[in-house]
């Protein structure tokens, strides 16, 4: 017998990760990067919820007097108005019929006709 040795064939190992490996790592650390941050986000509203800046009642006093402060300004402007109304009123009759509102009021709408 007679034995021919033939040339080694080389044995290639392929050390490359399968594709369902890698994409499985990849989805796997995307999880983990959304759950922390949706847990910091959900931490930092609760934190935020527990730190009120006013109370309830604090906030009720403030509204009711922002609605007195408002209510009080409004009627000063609305007696201005009616003051500067009046003063004109006055002066156009005085210059038209050369009368004033009290001598109109005491004679009666029928002179100015």
């Amino acid at each position: 017998m007679l034995f021919v040795k033939s040339p080694p064939v080389p044995i290639v190992i392929d050390k490359t990760p399968q594709q369902w490996i890698i994409a499985l790592v990849v989805i796997a650390s995307v999880s983990v990067v959304l759950m922390v941050g949706a847990m910091a986000w959900y931490w930092t509203r609760k934190k935020m919820q527990k730190k009120s800046r006013l109370s309830k009642p604090d906030a009720m006093l403030i509204a009711e007097k922002f609605r007195e402060v408002m209510s009080a300004s409004d009627m000063a402007a609305a007696k201005r108005n009616e003051k500067i109304a009046q003063d004109v009123l006055q002066k156009q009759l005085q210059s038209e019929v050369g009368a004033s509102i009290i001598d109109i009021k005491q004679s009666g709408p029928s002179n100015l006709k």
